[in-house]
Protein backbone atom coordinates (compact mmCIF):
# COMPACT_ATOMS: atom_id res chain seq x y z
CA UNK A 1 0.00 0.00 0.00
CA UNK A 2 1.61 2.94 -0.86
CA UNK A 3 2.18 5.88 1.36
CA UNK A 4 -0.29 8.35 -0.06
CA UNK A 5 -3.27 5.63 0.54
CA UNK A 6 -1.70 5.17 4.60
CA UNK A 7 -2.49 8.93 4.67
CA UNK A 8 -5.75 9.02 3.31
CA UNK A 9 -6.40 6.12 6.17
CA UNK A 10 -4.82 8.13 9.01
CA UNK A 11 -6.48 11.22 7.95
CA UNK A 12 -9.61 9.73 7.70
CA UNK A 13 -9.68 7.64 10.79
CA UNK A 14 -8.99 11.04 12.80
CA UNK A 15 -11.04 13.13 10.88
CA UNK A 16 -14.53 10.47 11.77
CA UNK A 17 -14.26 11.36 15.16
CA UNK A 18 -17.86 12.67 16.19
CA UNK A 19 -17.96 16.55 17.07
CA UNK A 20 -19.56 19.65 15.97
CA UNK A 21 -16.94 21.26 13.85
CA UNK A 22 -18.29 19.04 10.51
CA UNK A 23 -21.42 18.21 8.83
CA UNK A 24 -21.92 15.41 6.69
CA UNK A 25 -23.38 15.56 3.40
CA UNK A 26 -27.29 13.97 3.64
CA UNK A 27 -29.86 15.01 1.13
CA UNK A 28 -32.32 17.04 3.05
CA UNK A 29 -30.14 18.70 4.90
CA UNK A 30 -29.28 22.15 4.13
CA UNK A 31 -26.55 24.15 5.36
CA UNK A 32 -27.40 27.31 7.78
CA UNK A 33 -25.95 30.53 8.14
CA UNK A 34 -24.20 29.11 11.85
CA UNK A 35 -22.74 26.69 9.89
CA UNK A 36 -20.20 29.22 8.68
CA UNK A 37 -17.80 29.06 11.10
CA UNK A 38 -14.56 30.26 10.29
CA UNK A 39 -13.02 33.33 10.52
CA UNK A 40 -13.60 35.51 7.18
CA UNK A 41 -11.30 38.44 8.10
CA UNK A 42 -8.16 36.04 7.22
CA UNK A 43 -9.50 34.91 3.74
CA UNK A 44 -9.49 35.91 0.48
CA UNK A 45 -11.44 38.62 -1.41
CA UNK A 46 -14.27 36.18 -1.99
CA UNK A 47 -17.96 37.07 0.25
CA UNK A 48 -17.65 33.03 1.29
CA UNK A 49 -15.79 30.14 1.32
CA UNK A 50 -17.35 26.74 1.64
CA UNK A 51 -14.62 24.53 3.13
CA UNK A 52 -16.29 20.61 1.68
CA UNK A 53 -14.45 17.71 1.22
CA UNK A 54 -14.20 13.98 0.58
CA UNK A 55 -12.90 11.65 3.27
CA UNK A 56 -11.77 8.06 2.52
CA UNK A 57 -11.59 5.30 5.33
CA UNK A 58 -10.46 1.84 3.95
CA UNK A 59 -9.77 -1.49 5.08
CA UNK A 60 -8.20 -4.46 3.56
CA UNK A 61 -9.44 -8.10 4.65
CA UNK A 62 -7.31 -10.98 3.68
CA UNK A 63 -10.03 -13.32 4.89
CA UNK A 64 -12.18 -13.30 2.01
CA UNK A 65 -10.21 -10.89 0.21
CA UNK A 66 -12.09 -7.78 0.20
CA UNK A 67 -12.16 -3.94 0.05
CA UNK A 68 -13.97 -2.13 2.08
CA UNK A 69 -14.33 1.42 1.60
CA UNK A 70 -16.13 4.56 3.54
CA UNK A 71 -16.52 7.59 1.21
CA UNK A 72 -18.34 11.02 2.52
CA UNK A 73 -18.81 14.49 1.77
CA UNK A 74 -17.79 16.83 5.02
CA UNK A 75 -18.46 20.25 5.64
CA UNK A 76 -15.85 21.70 7.57
CA UNK A 77 -17.69 24.54 9.49
CA UNK A 78 -14.32 25.95 11.11
CA UNK A 79 -12.97 26.15 7.37
CA UNK A 80 -16.22 28.17 5.99
CA UNK A 81 -16.85 31.38 6.35
CA UNK A 82 -19.58 34.12 4.99
CA UNK A 83 -19.28 37.83 5.02
CA UNK A 84 -22.38 38.55 4.94
CA UNK A 85 -25.94 36.37 5.29
CA UNK A 86 -27.37 36.23 2.13
CA UNK A 87 -29.61 33.88 1.13
CA UNK A 88 -28.62 33.43 -2.66
CA UNK A 89 -25.20 32.84 -1.60
CA UNK A 90 -26.09 30.44 0.96
CA UNK A 91 -27.59 28.79 -1.97
CA UNK A 92 -24.19 29.15 -3.93
CA UNK A 93 -22.36 27.63 -1.17
CA UNK A 94 -24.21 24.77 -0.49
CA UNK A 95 -24.35 23.77 -4.27
CA UNK A 96 -20.31 23.77 -3.43
CA UNK A 97 -21.25 21.03 -1.10
CA UNK A 98 -23.44 19.00 -3.28
CA UNK A 99 -20.20 19.52 -5.99
CA UNK A 100 -18.06 17.51 -3.46
CA UNK A 101 -20.94 14.97 -2.87
CA UNK A 102 -20.95 14.46 -6.78
CA UNK A 103 -17.51 13.88 -6.45
CA UNK A 104 -17.72 11.34 -3.76
CA UNK A 105 -20.55 9.64 -6.04
CA UNK A 106 -17.91 9.71 -8.86
CA UNK A 107 -15.31 8.40 -6.55
CA UNK A 108 -17.43 5.24 -5.28
CA UNK A 109 -18.53 4.62 -9.17
CA UNK A 110 -14.79 4.49 -10.68
CA UNK A 111 -13.72 2.43 -7.32
CA UNK A 112 -16.26 -0.23 -7.94
CA UNK A 113 -16.46 -0.54 -11.40
CA UNK A 114 -12.43 -0.36 -11.90
CA UNK A 115 -11.27 -2.35 -8.27
CA UNK A 116 -11.62 -6.04 -8.88
CA UNK A 117 -8.10 -7.17 -7.78
CA UNK A 118 -5.30 -6.87 -5.60
CA UNK A 119 -3.51 -5.61 -8.37
CA UNK A 120 -5.87 -2.79 -8.75
CA UNK A 121 -5.68 -1.59 -6.01
CA UNK A 122 -2.07 0.23 -7.30
CA UNK A 123 -4.37 2.10 -9.26
CA UNK A 124 -6.59 3.56 -6.56
CA UNK A 125 -4.54 6.60 -5.89
CA UNK A 126 -4.37 7.68 -9.15
CA UNK A 127 -8.54 7.09 -9.43
CA UNK A 128 -8.93 9.16 -6.34
CA UNK A 129 -6.43 12.16 -8.04
CA UNK A 130 -8.37 12.00 -11.48
CA UNK A 131 -11.72 12.46 -9.13
CA UNK A 132 -10.34 15.36 -7.34
CA UNK A 133 -9.06 17.28 -10.32
CA UNK A 134 -12.79 16.21 -11.62
CA UNK A 135 -14.18 17.81 -8.02
CA UNK A 136 -12.04 21.31 -8.74
CA UNK A 137 -12.58 21.59 -12.48
CA UNK A 138 -16.75 21.53 -12.01
CA UNK A 139 -16.10 24.15 -8.91
CA UNK A 140 -13.93 26.31 -10.70
CA UNK A 141 -16.49 25.97 -13.56
CA UNK A 142 -19.41 26.66 -11.29
CA UNK A 143 -18.04 29.39 -10.10
CA UNK A 144 -17.03 31.38 -13.32
CA UNK A 145 -20.36 30.39 -15.23
CA UNK A 146 -22.59 32.20 -12.12
CA UNK A 147 -19.89 34.79 -10.97
CA UNK A 148 -19.97 33.20 -7.43
CA UNK A 149 -23.42 33.41 -7.61
CA UNK A 150 -24.14 36.84 -8.38
CA UNK A 151 -25.67 35.83 -12.20
CA UNK A 152 -28.91 34.32 -10.91
CA UNK A 153 -29.80 32.76 -14.25
CA UNK A 154 -26.80 30.74 -15.13
CA UNK A 155 -27.13 30.24 -10.60
CA UNK A 156 -30.62 28.52 -11.68
CA UNK A 157 -29.12 26.61 -14.22
CA UNK A 158 -26.20 25.31 -12.61
CA UNK A 159 -28.63 24.27 -9.21
CA UNK A 160 -30.63 22.11 -12.16
CA UNK A 161 -27.41 21.09 -13.43
CA UNK A 162 -26.32 19.54 -10.13
CA UNK A 163 -29.38 18.09 -9.08
CA UNK A 164 -29.72 16.18 -12.08
CA UNK A 165 -25.59 15.02 -11.85
CA UNK A 166 -26.75 14.06 -8.18
CA UNK A 167 -29.47 11.96 -9.92
CA UNK A 168 -27.93 10.39 -12.41
CA UNK A 169 -25.22 8.97 -9.89
CA UNK A 170 -28.41 7.68 -7.31
CA UNK A 171 -26.77 4.49 -7.05
CA UNK A 172 -23.71 5.50 -5.57
CA UNK A 173 -25.00 7.49 -2.70
CA UNK A 174 -24.46 4.67 -0.03
CA UNK A 175 -20.82 5.78 1.26
CA UNK A 176 -20.28 2.37 2.04
CA UNK A 177 -18.99 -0.62 -0.19
CA UNK A 178 -16.97 -4.14 -0.58
CA UNK A 179 -15.70 -5.24 -2.96
CA UNK A 180 -14.26 -9.01 -3.18
CA UNK A 181 -10.79 -9.08 -4.65
CA UNK A 182 -9.57 -11.95 -7.31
Amino acid sequence: MSKFLMIIIFVTCISFQIDDTRVHWVERRNLKFSDFRGDATSKNISDADAGSGIRILQTFDTQPTQFNYNIVTVFEKDFSYMYINDSLLLIHEEKHFDIGEISARVLRKNISTHIHSLKDLDTIGLIINRVYDYQDYLNDSYDQETKHGINEDNQHKWNIKIQKMLDSLKEYENPNGTIILK
